[in-house]
Protein backbone atom coordinates (compact mmCIF):
# COMPACT_ATOMS: atom_id res chain seq x y z
CA UNK A 1 0.00 0.00 0.00
CA UNK A 2 1.58 3.28 -1.07
CA UNK A 3 1.38 6.42 0.97
CA UNK A 4 -0.21 9.55 -0.42
CA UNK A 5 2.03 12.61 -0.80
CA UNK A 6 0.74 14.09 2.45
CA UNK A 7 1.52 10.92 4.38
CA UNK A 8 5.10 10.53 3.12
CA UNK A 9 7.60 11.64 5.70
CA UNK A 10 10.69 10.00 7.16
CA UNK A 11 10.83 8.12 10.44
CA UNK A 12 13.19 9.37 13.16
CA UNK A 13 16.16 7.33 11.96
CA UNK A 14 15.68 8.46 8.33
CA UNK A 15 15.32 12.11 9.38
CA UNK A 16 18.58 11.97 11.34
CA UNK A 17 20.28 10.27 8.36
CA UNK A 18 19.07 13.13 6.12
CA UNK A 19 20.48 15.76 8.47
CA UNK A 20 23.84 13.97 8.45
CA UNK A 21 23.76 13.35 4.70
CA UNK A 22 23.30 17.06 4.02
CA UNK A 23 26.01 18.02 6.50
CA UNK A 24 23.82 19.89 8.94
CA UNK A 25 25.96 21.13 11.83
CA UNK A 26 25.95 18.88 14.93
CA UNK A 27 24.70 21.78 17.12
CA UNK A 28 21.69 22.22 14.81
CA UNK A 29 21.02 18.47 14.97
CA UNK A 30 21.12 18.58 18.78
CA UNK A 31 18.78 21.60 18.73
CA UNK A 32 16.42 19.69 16.42
CA UNK A 33 16.38 16.70 18.77
CA UNK A 34 15.50 19.00 21.69
CA UNK A 35 12.75 20.67 19.62
CA UNK A 36 11.45 17.20 18.76
CA UNK A 37 11.27 16.23 22.42
CA UNK A 38 9.43 19.45 23.30
CA UNK A 39 7.07 19.19 20.30
CA UNK A 40 6.15 15.60 21.18
CA UNK A 41 5.42 16.64 24.80
CA UNK A 42 3.11 19.40 23.53
CA UNK A 43 1.42 17.08 21.03
CA UNK A 44 0.78 14.43 23.69
CA UNK A 45 -0.83 17.01 25.98
CA UNK A 46 -3.07 18.19 23.14
CA UNK A 47 -4.06 14.61 22.34
CA UNK A 48 -4.84 13.99 26.03
CA UNK A 49 -7.23 16.95 25.89
CA UNK A 50 -9.12 15.27 23.08
CA UNK A 51 -7.62 16.66 19.90
CA UNK A 52 -6.72 13.33 18.36
CA UNK A 53 -6.01 14.65 14.87
CA UNK A 54 -2.41 15.53 15.74
CA UNK A 55 -0.13 13.49 13.49
CA UNK A 56 2.68 12.31 15.79
CA UNK A 57 4.79 10.95 12.92
CA UNK A 58 4.59 14.29 11.14
CA UNK A 59 5.45 16.13 14.38
CA UNK A 60 8.54 13.94 14.88
CA UNK A 61 9.76 14.28 11.28
CA UNK A 62 9.13 18.02 11.04
CA UNK A 63 10.71 18.79 14.42
CA UNK A 64 13.83 16.90 13.42
CA UNK A 65 13.94 18.44 9.92
CA UNK A 66 12.70 21.98 10.62
CA UNK A 67 16.24 23.38 10.24
CA UNK A 68 17.47 21.11 7.44
CA UNK A 69 17.75 24.16 5.18
CA UNK A 70 20.67 25.32 7.31
CA UNK A 71 22.84 22.87 5.36
CA UNK A 72 22.94 25.57 2.68
CA UNK A 73 21.42 28.74 4.18
CA UNK A 74 21.92 30.20 7.63
CA UNK A 75 19.58 33.16 7.26
CA UNK A 76 15.84 33.80 7.47
CA UNK A 77 15.60 31.90 4.18
CA UNK A 78 16.65 28.55 5.71
CA UNK A 79 12.99 27.53 6.04
CA UNK A 80 12.35 28.12 2.33
CA UNK A 81 15.53 26.26 1.37
CA UNK A 82 14.55 23.37 3.65
CA UNK A 83 11.00 23.23 2.29
CA UNK A 84 12.32 23.10 -1.28
CA UNK A 85 14.67 20.26 -0.34
CA UNK A 86 11.84 18.32 1.33
CA UNK A 87 9.73 18.67 -1.85
CA UNK A 88 12.67 17.69 -4.05
CA UNK A 89 13.16 14.54 -1.97
CA UNK A 90 9.50 13.61 -2.58
CA UNK A 91 8.27 14.00 0.98
CA UNK A 92 4.93 15.33 2.18
CA UNK A 93 3.85 18.84 1.25
CA UNK A 94 2.62 19.09 4.87
CA UNK A 95 6.19 18.46 6.04
CA UNK A 96 7.57 21.01 3.56
CA UNK A 97 5.08 23.66 4.73
CA UNK A 98 6.01 23.12 8.39
CA UNK A 99 9.70 23.50 7.55
CA UNK A 100 8.94 26.70 5.60
CA UNK A 101 6.61 28.21 8.18
CA UNK A 102 8.56 27.63 11.41
CA UNK A 103 10.95 30.57 10.97
CA UNK A 104 10.03 33.31 13.48
CA UNK A 105 6.61 31.62 13.87
CA UNK A 106 5.87 32.58 10.29
CA UNK A 107 6.81 35.30 7.85
CA UNK A 108 4.13 37.78 6.74
CA UNK A 109 3.49 38.47 3.07
CA UNK A 110 5.23 41.84 3.45
CA UNK A 111 8.48 40.33 4.67
CA UNK A 112 8.20 37.30 2.36
CA UNK A 113 8.30 39.73 -0.57
CA UNK A 114 11.20 41.66 0.96
CA UNK A 115 13.26 38.48 1.35
CA UNK A 116 12.18 37.20 -2.09
CA UNK A 117 10.38 34.09 -0.84
CA UNK A 118 8.31 32.07 -3.32
CA UNK A 119 4.73 33.26 -3.80
CA UNK A 120 2.92 31.20 -1.13
CA UNK A 121 1.92 31.48 2.52
CA UNK A 122 4.50 31.36 5.30
CA UNK A 123 2.20 31.75 8.30
CA UNK A 124 1.50 28.61 10.41
CA UNK A 125 -2.09 27.34 10.16
CA UNK A 126 -2.36 23.66 11.05
CA UNK A 127 -2.04 22.21 14.54
CA UNK A 128 1.24 20.54 13.57
CA UNK A 129 2.61 23.84 12.19
CA UNK A 130 1.66 25.66 15.38
CA UNK A 131 3.26 22.99 17.56
CA UNK A 132 6.59 23.06 15.69
CA UNK A 133 6.70 26.87 15.64
CA UNK A 134 6.06 27.05 19.36
CA UNK A 135 8.41 24.22 20.32
CA UNK A 136 11.20 25.76 18.23
CA UNK A 137 10.80 29.11 19.98
CA UNK A 138 10.98 27.40 23.38
CA UNK A 139 14.33 25.76 22.64
CA UNK A 140 17.55 27.77 22.46
CA UNK A 141 20.30 25.44 21.42
CA UNK A 142 19.37 22.38 23.48
CA UNK A 143 17.89 24.25 26.45
CA UNK A 144 14.21 24.93 27.03
CA UNK A 145 13.71 28.67 27.64
CA UNK A 146 10.78 31.04 27.85
CA UNK A 147 9.77 33.23 24.92
CA UNK A 148 11.01 36.41 26.57
CA UNK A 149 14.51 35.01 26.90
CA UNK A 150 14.48 33.69 23.33
CA UNK A 151 13.44 37.02 21.81
CA UNK A 152 15.71 39.04 24.11
CA UNK A 153 18.66 37.18 22.61
CA UNK A 154 17.54 37.99 19.04
CA UNK A 155 16.90 41.64 19.90
CA UNK A 156 20.40 41.93 21.41
CA UNK A 157 21.87 40.25 18.33
CA UNK A 158 19.88 42.01 15.57
CA UNK A 159 18.38 45.06 17.28
CA UNK A 160 14.71 45.93 17.64
CA UNK A 161 13.31 45.52 14.13
CA UNK A 162 9.84 45.56 12.61
CA UNK A 163 10.37 41.91 11.63
CA UNK A 164 11.12 40.88 15.22
CA UNK A 165 8.27 42.99 16.62
CA UNK A 166 5.87 41.30 14.18
CA UNK A 167 7.30 37.90 15.08
CA UNK A 168 6.90 38.54 18.81
CA UNK A 169 3.22 39.41 18.35
CA UNK A 170 2.59 36.37 16.13
CA UNK A 171 4.50 34.07 18.49
CA UNK A 172 2.33 35.21 21.40
CA UNK A 173 -0.78 34.37 19.34
CA UNK A 174 0.69 30.95 18.49
CA UNK A 175 1.52 30.39 22.16
CA UNK A 176 -2.03 31.29 23.21
CA UNK A 177 -3.54 28.89 20.66
CA UNK A 178 -1.20 26.02 21.59
CA UNK A 179 -1.75 26.54 25.32
CA UNK A 180 -5.53 26.62 24.74
CA UNK A 181 -5.27 23.31 22.87
CA UNK A 182 -3.25 21.89 25.77
CA UNK A 183 -5.78 23.22 28.29
CA UNK A 184 -3.07 25.36 29.93
CA UNK A 185 -4.12 28.89 29.01
CA UNK A 186 -5.55 31.51 31.31
CA UNK A 187 -5.71 35.25 30.59
CA UNK A 188 -4.02 36.05 33.88
CA UNK A 189 -1.20 33.54 33.51
CA UNK A 190 -0.62 32.34 29.94
CA UNK A 191 2.25 30.08 31.04
CA UNK A 192 0.17 28.35 33.75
Amino acid sequence: MSKSDDDKFPCEEEALELLNKYGVDKNIIEHSKAVCKKALEIAEKIIQKGLTTVNIGLIRASALLHDIGRYNENSIRHGVVGGELIRKLGYSSKLARIVERHVLCGISERFAKKFEFPNRKFIPETVEELIICYADKLVAGRRVVDLKKRFSYWIRKYGRTQLLDESIRRTKRVEKKVLELMGNYTEKNPNK
